[in-house]
């Protein structure tokens, strides 16, 4: 994802006003998209995935909402270590959806449900 590697070049530059505008789009990211995002996902996706026998996927992926939601309201202040931690939160989280939920959403979801999962 764009976003981790924008964040791991900010943080190893060292430049304070780097990070700041990194902290700040992650701000803003999670607040305009992402919570939104999970939210959808675990009001449809993973609840689906439980009743269809996947509750440890559904389980993680709830965890990692978590997380990034609590790392990214910890950052009140520009912080490299904490942004540095969200960014690898984000992109294992990406990976994991991509490479397993995703996979075995197709395979257990109709076709309406995962077309509005997919808007978003």
């Amino acid at each position: 994802m764009k976003l981790a590697l924008d964040i791991k070049l900010a943080t190893a530059s060292g430049d304070a006003e780097r990070i700041a505008r990194m902290t700040e789009a992650v701000t803003k990211l999670m607040s305009e998209e992402l919570d939104s995002h999970f939210r959808l996902e675990e009001a449809l996706l993973l609840p689906a995935l439980k009743a269809a026998g996947h509750g440890g996927l559904a389980s993680r992926a709830q965890v990692e909402h978590r997380l990034l939601r609590e790392t990214a309201s910890a950052l009140t202040n520009p912080n490299a270590p904490l942004l540095e931690s969200f960014a690898d939160l984000l992109n294992g989280h990406v990976q994991f959806e991509e490479n397993e939920i995703f996979s075995v959403a197709r395979n257990c979801l109709d076709d309406e449900t995962l077309a509005i999962i997919a808007a978003y």
